[in-house]
């Protein structure tokens, strides 16, 4: 239970959506305990994002353009820790900040800081002397991953970080309606997942093309959380996955452990991304490099499919950042 009202404010800047889309996860949970939540982000697409519904009147978002300098960036970051007071500070990733201006910074920061902790390339640990970063922070989060510092005294797990708890998930009936499907059509559901980045949604188009033509007793849709880049606007997908039979995206954080969570089979293409080593988080059975290696997984799938762990971390997390915590689990 929260300890009396609480303004946190949450650091979520990196050009994709998972970054944004977790600080989302986060604020939701903290905001349905009462707490205020204020969250600055450079996510391209944060705009297509309806973050109000999430948050409700307890939540702000600050948006800094996704192509400002990172000289801007900074200077928006000290703005906005420097602007309404807060008990929290929670930073997603990246303990240095995007544009390494974070140490200077925290340094005068008088409350409790969190760090949620994922997983980061080696080399840019090693460059940029990440673990001085980390030190910095009293408490270090694990979403279900593991993490360079894992082995930190004040380092602690949870299970996955979700937008919806299992009760929220929409039955299958339900859920293929949403998605376009008719009551009486016996095909099964394959939706290819699009990034929203240019480039990979050509990937992902010619990959839907691609299933339409070799797949008859299947309905492949793609879909994206930006408007007008695929046939079906969704976001969040979580809900919708009870009416879904297999999942074909990247290797990103979300879309992954989303698909486990559910039982949702999944068919990745790990991209190439500068910090997320998505190859390491895909297990073999995810991971894919043509449209031949789909259509072999799909050959194979059973029928129907149990769901894995769904126990939603997020809550444990909030206890943690309620309380300060730091030090020895």
């Amino acid at each position: 239970m929260s300890e009396g009202v609480q303004c946190w404010k949450i650091y979520a800047l990196g050009g994709g959506l998972g970054h944004f889309h977790r600080a989302l996860v986060l604020g939701r949970a903290a905001v349905a305990q009462g707490h205020a939540v204020r969250i600055i982000t450079n996510s391209r697409f944060a705009t297509h994002i309806p973050w109000k519904t999430e948050l409700g009147e307890s939540g702000e978002v600050a948006f800094i353009l996704p192509d400002a300098s990172p000289e801007d960036a900074s200077v928006a970051v000290i703005d906005w820790l420097e602007g309404k007071s807060f008990d929290r500070l929670i930073v997603d990733t990246f303990p240095r900040g995007l544009a390494g201006e974070l140490p200077e910074l925290l340094a005068e920061v008088p409350v409790p800081k969190t760090l949620i902790h994922r997983d980061l390339n080696p080399e840019y640990i090693e460059q940029y002397d990440v673990e001085k970063a980390v030190e910095q922070f009293d408490q270090l989060i694990l979403p279900g991953e593991e993490a360079p510092f894992a082995d930190m005294p004040n380092a602690r797990r949870t299970e996955p970080w979700f937008i919806r708890d299992s009760q929220e998930l929409l039955p299958a009936d339900q859920a293929r309606l949403q998605l376009g499907m008719e009551t009486d059509d016996p095909r099964r559901l394959l939706l290819v997942c699009s990034t929203g980045r240019a480039q990979e949604e050509k990937q992902f188009k010619a990959v839907m093309d691609e299933l339409n033509r070799s797949l008859d007793d299947w309905c492949v849709r793609l879909v994206s959380p930006i408007p007008g880049a695929a046939e079906l606007t969704v976001w969040p997908l979580l809900p919708l996955l009870n009416g879904v039979d297999a999942l074909v995206g990247a290797g990103g954080y979300n879309l992954v452990n989303e698909a486990r969570a559910t039982g949702t089979p999944i068919f990745a293409f790990a991209q190439e991304r500068r910090y997320d080593r998505q190859h390491v988080r895909l297990r073999r059975d995810e991971c894919v490099k043509d449209v031949s290696g789909i259509l072999s997984g799909l050959g194979s799938l059973r029928e129907s499919f149990q769901p894995g762990s769904c126990i939603n971390g997020v809550h444990q997390a909030v206890e943690w950042i309620e309380s300060g915590y730091s030090g020895c689990a």
